[in-house]
């Protein structure tokens, strides 16, 4: 039996879906309105869709294979829809993404946590270019993507786990950021560049610029972006002030005889205003400040039908944390390692075999969760057979073995059945899941005694494991139109999170109060996950003049754990989530309207007068016109109806934001 707080069938959630504000089940009957007129189908050469092809090779595998043979739900969102978004980074990008939900601390890129199929934030692997980004310090700051918007070519989400191919954290799936210079080798010519600044409301300055030049041997490619302002007034003598950006610089080069080196270097840099961010302390009046500086190389050569690529990255993440003016600072610095090399062989025209190592190491020295380094090891191997049409087979092993959670073997299996218009689809594996050294360490280094209600860490902490399968199709109702549904399940066990604990049952008490109620990481016993994700998606041309793109996406997720703790962030999760895109075009005039509808769990917290309701809707508009060629003005309005959320307890998020830009474009 599967049971949760009233929050999820009251009746005035079940009015607020049928007919609460904004009215979410009208804009969902539009766009299926939108779906049925008559149009005019478009070769996919001529018309850039957000409809994922089944002939797209997707790059979130180390297997080369195309979306319809990866057996996988994935979604495929193209700089061109990146660009005519109501969004400013990429993770505000991703919560118009069926299945993904972002939950966000604060505007612009401030902070954000992703979360797929239910699963905790810390459970999604984030990659640039097939490396991984996940911060050791906290997966809090997995959001913070070091690459300028013009750098990205696309981004892939793939839903479910891979932990068989990519390792630890690939639980609920995976967001992959494809970039212009290491995506695609062979470009030929090409030259672009564009340029953008924005002002706002509470005197919001924006800007953003980019270029790429590519010939038949050389890539190069840089951009940044800038958002800044002192804030809108959300509480009490507090404004969400914010200043980001970030600068990024990769070039490539094509060596002859098959080699082809890419190189990136980026710096990102965030500060902000970080009230009830991570806590719900009446004293909490933080500030905060997050910087990294990342570091790419890959090699690559192909030889017949082999292709081997070495992969190397190093990230350095500063973090200064200010909980309040009259308490120390927290400075942590982190640092991270990757190195991976992998060949692929194309051994007949059915079987396709990849194998590969990998070895990463994680440092950190941190004011109160002390100085700590870890080595990991693993192997891989991948194989996909194709037996023969319709029918295509892949398969996934890998073996790790990590200093803090020893050795783990993963296993993973799919299937495709494609039929043409019908694409059959099934998956199924095991994924881990290991503590970051905020979950095993936080506040341990403190002088005590620590106040009651912060959170402590457990250096004993074992890794998570979940089995995880699903099965669903893709439907290809018209040229550009897909419609598919996905149903999964996953069985953890050992799943960490925050539980309300005495400090009478902390082993490691040495610097807490006596008989004091903490926020202590514990390994619950078990949390079983289940639900069904589903997604329209199309492009077509009404008319003559018109272009209508959208994609619009319902997610159900249910959770249930046999612990009965009062858990941090295992509930946080959407039970019922909508959300998705409408864009339309004619000539110099384009408009985009992004929105999402949740119901979850509400909460509140009385000692700081919060309260996250357990349900909102969301909507943002974007409207451009050419002026003349290549520039173009626009207008963006932010949380259209002014809405009142949050979605992490305490940390507000803004109310209505207008801003009025000017863009130019080559």
């Amino acid at each position: 039996m599967i049971s949760f707080p009233e929050a999820f069938s009251t009746e005035e959630n079940l009015n607020g879906f049928f007919a609460g504000p904004r009215h979410i089940t009208a804009s969902l009957l539009f766009l299926l309105l939108l779906a049925a007129l008559p149009g005019r189908a478009q070769d996919t050469e001529t018309l850039d869709t957000l409809v994922v092809s089944k002939e797209v090779v997707i790059s979130s595998s180390r297997v080369p294979q195309t979306a319809a043979g990866s057996g996988r739900n994935i979604t495929i969102i193209p700089a061109s829809t990146i660009q005519s978004l109501p969004a400013h980074t990429a993770d505000e990008v991703l919560r118009y993404v069926s299945g993904v939900e972002v939950q966000s601390r604060g505007a612009f890129g401030t902070q954000s946590d992703f979360s797929i199929r239910g699963s905790t934030f810390s459970q999604v692997l984030v990659m640039i270019d097939g490396v991984r980004l996940n911060d050791p310090l906290t997966a809090h700051f997995n959001s913070n993507i070091p690459v300028a918007p013009s750098e990205i070519e696309r981004i892939e989400v793939l839903h479910g786990p891979a932990a068989a191919q990519y390792g630890a954290d690939a639980v609920g799936g995976v967001i992959n950021i494809i970039t212009r210079t290491f995506g695609q080798p062979d470009r030929g010519r090409e030259t672009s560049a564009d340029a953008e600044i924005g002002y706002g409301q509470d005197n919001l300055k924006t800007g953003r610029a980019g270029f790429f030049y590519s010939d038949d041997n050389y890539r190069i490619g840089g951009g940044g972006m800038w958002y800044d302002t002192p804030g809108q007034s959300l509480g009490e003598d507090y404004k969400n002030r914010f200043s980001i950006g970030n600068a990024s610089l990769s070039a490539g080069y094509q060596l002859g005889e098959g080699w082809d080196l890419s190189a990136r270097t980026a710096y990102d840099d965030r500060d902000f205003n970080a009230k009830y961010f991570y806590t719900a302390s009446p004293y909490d009046d933080a500030t905060e400040r997050v910087t990294a500086w990342w570091n790419q190389l890959q090699l690559t050569r192909r030889t017949g039908s082999q292709v081997t690529t070495l992969k190397g990255s190093y990230k350095h993440n500063t973090d200064d944390f200010i909980f309040n003016p009259d308490t120390p600072a927290n400075h942590h610095v982190t640092k991270l390692l990757n190195l991976q090399l992998y060949q692929n062989r194309q051994l007949s025209s059915r079987w396709s075999w990849t194998y590969g190592a990998q070895t990463s190491n994680r440092f950190i020295k941190s004011s109160d969760r002390g100085r700590h380094n870890d080595w990991h090891y693993a192997g891989f191997t991948m194989v996909q057979w194709q037996p023969g049409s319709p029918l295509t087979l892949n398969g996934s092993l890998r073996v790790d073995h990590d200093e803090n959670y020893g050795t783990e073997l993963m296993p993973h299996l799919s299937a495709s059945y494609d039929l043409g218009q019908w694409i059959f689809r099934a998956s199924g594996g095991r994924s881990i899941r290991s503590a970051s050294y905020t979950e095993r360490y936080i506040s341990n280094n403190l002088d005590g005694p620590v106040a009651g209600g912060r959170n402590i860490g457990n250096p004993w902490l074992k890794a998570e494991r979940s089995w995880s399968a699903e099965a669903g199709f893709d439907l290809f109702l018209l040229p550009n139109v897909r419609f598919s549904s996905t149903g999964f399940v996953r069985a953890s066990s050992n799943l960490i999170d925050y539980v309300l604990t005495n400090s009478q049952n902390i082993r490691n008490d040495d610097n807490l109060q006596p008989d004091t109620d903490y926020l202590y990481t514990e390994n619950l016993s078990s949390v079983r996950t289940a639900g069904i994700e589903t997604d329209l998606s199309m492009n077509r041309k009404l008319g003559r003049e018109w272009i209508l793109r959208n994609r619009v996406g319902y997610t159900f997720t249910d959770t249930y754990s046999d612990e009965g703790a009062a858990s941090k962030y295992v509930s946080n999760y959407a039970r019922h989530l909508v959300n998705g895109m409408v864009s339309l075009q004619k000539g110099a005039f384009e408009t985009t309207l992004s929105g999402l509808w949740k119901q979850r769990q509400g909460d509140r917290a009385e000692a700081i007068s919060a309260y996250k309701s357990p349900g909102y809707s969301v909507w943002n508009v974007k409207v451009g016109y050419e002026l003349v060629q290549n520039m173009t003005i626009g207008v963006e309005v932010d949380n259209l109806f002014d809405e009142r959320y949050q979605d992490i307890l305490g940390a507000h998020m803004p109310g209505r934001w207008a801003m009025g830009t000017l863009s130019w474009q080559l």
